[in-house]
């Protein structure tokens, strides 16, 4: 008999949420791990549905809660002794071919907040050598496992029925992937960008208060195929979206544990705006040289090339200029694009460059062209030493490209080349949609951005000056 070990630690949420008053800050920790719970006016409230090869799992299954320290929950050891843990994945005896599928659901109590989650794995061991094993596996200890390469995942956006359907499928952030690759996975589930999983196509929108959210996941021991159920109420016991095959898997993994966390963390939207999951801005960095590449094609009216100035000068002064710091430079486009200012050091000189954007005439829009020119001025003999002084490049469009070439599908695959080319050179890309249709952002996201986390999308100019301001901090 094959005895396979699959061990999960497996619940971290943690809320840092800003009270909104003068002098007070409230937080509240929800932890599976021993960390303490402070009380605070809001809290992040966990419940779990679970089931193993098609039967309701009592095991890693509660109601909500919002104390996750309080060991009340059902989880029981590989004695059989109960341990009081809330775990999503606690199962001890896997069998080639065995499945499940399990629904988190999220619940931010009273206010709107931003939440993230990240996944760790915290052991890869392989706790000895059967005679079947040895065979094909010298390798033991810890840190020595297989089995998380052989564990495959999906994780989607739910509707709460524990089944991934047809609707629901292109949600997907994690795909037939082994649990090996989800190892310091970042998820976005709300921030201020829009790209969380919970914010389809255009909606920058935070959870709302009192909503339960859901995040489906389903696992194989074995080869994950989506098999997706039709679009409504369905039954995981019948049929919960994957197919499960582990014929083709051999002894290495026996007796062999993983175990891992998944933190969450909700932040209150009310008083941090500009949240984003990850941090890590250009506001973080002592020194980076950067190009703005700013949209003045005809669609932008007068009215809202004003406000676009005064948001990306805004910007400016958030970056801060200077010799030892940050160097800023300016392209711009049209139908075709111009380098309106070459890496500088002075707030000034970039405060000019773009108040001259009124002197140009505002036909098409294109892209390629301008990012052309802003990673030759990165390459120029103004660059500085890229070991040390990262490249950025942060475009502000208000719409698709539609040069060279005459058509959106030439300017699109050409500003496509063109990013791709920045990427290749090392030159990370941050771009905001200001306004756009969805399938418009979804390019913006996908092609242009160097990845999804660096999309933001402003719903109008007047949303701009905030996003921008945010870039350039360090929260």
């Amino acid at each position: 008999m094959r005895k396979l070990i699959i061990s999960t630690s497996i619940l971290l949420a943690v809320i840092a949420i800003v009270a909104g008053v003068t002098t007070a800050f409230y937080n509240d920790v929800e932890t599976s791990s021993g960390n303490t719970l402070s009380a605070g006016a809001i809290d992040l409230g966990i419940d779990n549905t679970s089931y193993y090869n098609g039967v309701l799992n009592p095991g890693t299954s509660w109601q909500l809660t919002y104390e996750l320290d309080d060991l009340l929950g059902p989880a029981i050891d590989i004695e059989g002794d109960e341990t009081g843990e809330y775990l999503f994945f606690n199962f001890f005896d896997l069998k080639p071919g065995d499945w499940g599928e399990d629904t988190i659901s999220i619940h931010v109590k009273d206010n709107d907040a931003w939440a993230c989650m990240s996944i760790d794995l915290t052991k890869n061991d392989d706790n000895g050598l059967t005679e079947p094993e040895s065979k094909v596996d010298q390798t033991i200890g810890l840190g020595n496992g297989e089995l998380q390469n052989y564990i495959q995942f999906v994780w989607w956006a739910d509707d709460g029925d524990n089944v991934l359907e047809t609707d629901e499928a292109p949600s997907a952030f994690v795909s037939d992937q082994p649990l090996s690759e989800a190892d310091d996975l970042d998820v976005i589930l709300a921030d201020s960008t829009g790209n969380g999983i919970f914010q389809p196509g255009s909606n920058s929108d935070p959870l709302a208060g009192n909503t339960p959210y859901y995040i489906g996941k389903a696992w194989c021991f074995g080869e994950l195929t989506l098999n997706p159920a039709p679009e409504g109420n369905g039954d995981p016991t019948i049929n919960d979206g994957i197919d499960c095959d582990g014929s083709g898997l051999g002894n290495n993994t026996q007796t062999d544990t993983v175990e891992g966390d998944i933190s969450f963390t909700a932040v209150q939207e009310r008083h941090s705006p500009g949240f984003r999951c990850g941090g890590g801005n250009i506001g973080c960095l002592d020194e980076a040289d950067m190009m703005l590449v700013i949209d003045r094609s005809g669609s932008i009216s007068n009215t809202e090339l004003d406000t676009l100035q005064a948001a990306a000068t805004g910007f400016v002064t958030a970056v801060a200029p200077s010799t030892a710091g940050v160097h800023m430079g300016q392209s711009s486009f049209s139908t075709t694009a111009t380098l309106d200012q070459v890496l500088t050091d002075s707030a000034a000189a970039m405060t000019a460059a773009i108040a001259n954007l009124d002197s140009f005439t505002r036909l098409r829009t294109n892209l390629s062209h301008g990012i052309d020119l802003a990673k030759a001025e990165l390459e120029s003999v103004r660059d500085r030493d890229d070991n040390t002084v990262p490249d950025f490049i942060v475009v502000l469009t208000d719409g698709a490209p539609n040069e060279p070439g005459g058509t959106e599908a030439a300017g699109k695959a050409a500003a496509t080349a063109s990013a791709n080319a920045a990427d290749l050179a090392g030159i990370k890309i941050f771009v905001v949609g200001i306004n756009v249709e969805a399938t418009n952002a979804t390019y913006l996201q996908t092609d242009i951005a160097s990845t999804p986390a660096d999309y933001f999308n402003a719903t109008d100019f007047a949303a701009l000056s905030a996003i921008l301001t945010d870039i350039a901090s360090c929260d």
